[in-house]
């Protein structure tokens, strides 16, 4: 097989709801998206800001063939009011909820509750206390992960991470974190959990950015220490039934800002690129990572791109060999902190991201758009190094 012949989806989005704020999360779940994020209405497609819009407070579910908008709309406020982390179960029947809120629709909650995903039901069982927010959430057949900014749980210490039974038993699991979780990867079958993000101590010892630990302890299993330098942070982590792949931002010189990918089994590295701009999303589907990111060089990675001022928003890479493909769709770089693209989930075959960004190709699109497979018109394959320039780049 040649470097660059896996198929991608098209580069042409497909028609999607948006929303007036930024969507921080995205999970598939029984044939429905669920959309979590720091907003209060949604709009159909086509529409502009304050045209035709529907209340939802920081969560929404649509269709995920069709994009419809569904009745299932639990209001999540308070705190921080936002949504920050959506996981399923992995036959659907439940959706696990984290972020930064004090209630879900008239329930009592903090930062955690979980839903039945038949008839959008808040589950009584699932209410931990949780002391901060909740940035990641991963699900086994035995345990539910969370992570994020926290350092208690119902009243125990817990350390930016926790594990429970899927009913909301706090289990023994415990580990060390000094800094805020972002990601977080179950690899039971391999005796690990894989988690990233902010910190550089893990159970008193160096770990930078990423780590693996022990299922039911928290004990560190394994060590990742020089894949990423100190100013760079993880912000997701996808696997397959081999590998794990690891997003990463950075913030000054000598940093990395792109992919990684893994052996499950031995923890080796496989392949790591060297784009810059900030990688903030990946998404798996039929050997391709599609990644979400404002890549503005990529010259030393097969398939890539000079540097340049127009930043890239969305790639897609051979799980293989890290070997771009040509799939070039974009966005702007959006409101908040402006870093285009948040989240990505596929759904069957169609790749749902979601983000800061107020335009998808050029075209007025806000912070909810998808891609499937096709017809592919080729609006935007263009290779980013020949497209006019707007702006300069940014690490």
């Amino acid at each position: 097989m040649a470097d660059s012949d896996e198929k991608t989806l098209t580069a042409d989005p497909l028609a999607t709801w948006q929303t007036d704020g930024i969507v921080w999360s995205i999970e598939y779940a029984r044939g429905v998206v669920y959309v979590g994020g720091t907003f209060n209405k949604v709009r159909p497609p086509g529409a502009k800001p304050g045209q035709r819009e529907v209340a939802r407070k920081n969560f929404a579910a649509f269709d995920a063939v069709t994009g419809k908008l569904l009745s299932c709309a639990h209001r999540f406020t308070g705190a921080g009011n936002t949504v920050r982390a959506l996981k399923a179960t992995a036959d659907g029947k439940m959706l696990y909820v984290g972020g930064s809120f004090a209630n879900a629709g008239k329930a009592r909650a903090a930062n955690a509750v979980a839903l039945n995903t038949a008839g959008c039901s808040l589950r009584k069982d699932f209410r931990p206390k949780i002391s901060s927010a909740v940035r990641a959430i991963d699900v086994t057949k035995s345990a539910v992960y969370l992570g994020g900014d926290f350092t208690a749980v119902n009243g125990r210490e817990r350390e930016r991470i926790a594990a429970f039974t899927r009913r909301g038993a706090l289990l023994p699991f415990k580990a060390e974190i000094e800094a805020p979780v972002r990601a977080i990867s179950a690899a039971p079958e391999y005796g690990k959990i894989i988690v990233g993000g902010d910190f550089q101590l893990v159970n008193e010892d160096l770990e930078a950015s990423l780590v693996a630990l022990h299922p039911r302890t928290g004990k560190t299993v394994a060590q990742y220490t020089d894949w990423l330098p100190a100013r760079s942070v993880v912000k997701a982590l996808v696997r397959d039934k081999t590998k794990f792949y690891v997003a990463a931002e950075g913030n000054g010189t000598g940093i990395f800002d792109g992919r990684i990918a893994a052996s499950l089994r031995t923890g080796k590295l496989v392949w790591r690129d060297t784009c810059l701009g900030a990688t903030q999303a990946l998404a798996l589907h039929n050997g391709v990572l599609y990644s979400g990111s404002h890549a503005h060089n990529c010259r030393d990675t097969p398939g890539g791109f000079p540097e340049h001022q127009n930043r890239q928003h969305f790639l897609a890479q051979s799980t293989r060999n890290r070997h771009i493909l040509h799939w070039f769709p974009d966005t702007n770089e959006g409101i908040g902190e402006q870093n285009g693209p948040r989240a990505m989930a596929m759904a069957g075959g169609i790749l749902w991201a979601g983000g800061e960004f107020t335009t998808v190709n050029n075209r007025p699109q806000q912070s909810l758009t998808r891609f499937g497979a096709g017809p592919d018109r080729g609006l935007r394959r263009t290779r980013p190094s020949s497209r006019p320039r707007s702006r300069a780049p940014v690490g």
